[in-house]
């Protein structure tokens, strides 16, 4: 068999490009279902508790049009040392966590990652002002 190459034009060239441009800039349903799956216990028990928060990252930047596919979740919070055990408490059964480790990292400025564990999906926890 022989394969013909084509010459195409610029304006079909241009049309390829746009259309792989917009497709590529399309996340999977399935990518925002577990975003929301993942973030939605925390969202919650950060709103109980009067923390607040951002949403970073690439979900950030897909929700504004720039699409990348992500392997976690960034949340900028302003999370207080005395409010750790009570989100420990409120997140535990959705999460792995342990809440030295989390009060160690808040009490130091560092980043705290928390496991999803239905969709084995990373936030990782960015504290104000670190």
């Amino acid at each position: 068999m022989l394969l013909r190459s084509h010459n195409l034009g610029q304006a079909q060239v241009r049309k390829n490009n746009e259309k792989w441009n917009r497709e590529r800039n399309r996340l999977p349903i399935s990518m925002y279902h577990d975003v929301i799956e993942a973030l939605t216990p925390l969202v919650e028990a950060f709103d109980q508790l009067g923390i607040a928060y951002y949403i970073g990252g690439s979900v950030s930047s897909s929700l504004h049009g720039m699409a990348r596919r992500t392997q976690d979740v960034d949340l900028i919070a302003d999370i207080q040392h005395n409010q750790v055990r009570p989100l420990t408490q409120a997140l535990q059964s959705d999460y792995y966590l342990d809440e030295q480790a989390w009060k160690d990292a808040v009490r130091r400025g560092l980043p705290y990652n928390v496991i999803h564990l239905n969709i084995m999906l990373k936030v990782e926890l960015i504290f104000w002002g670190s």
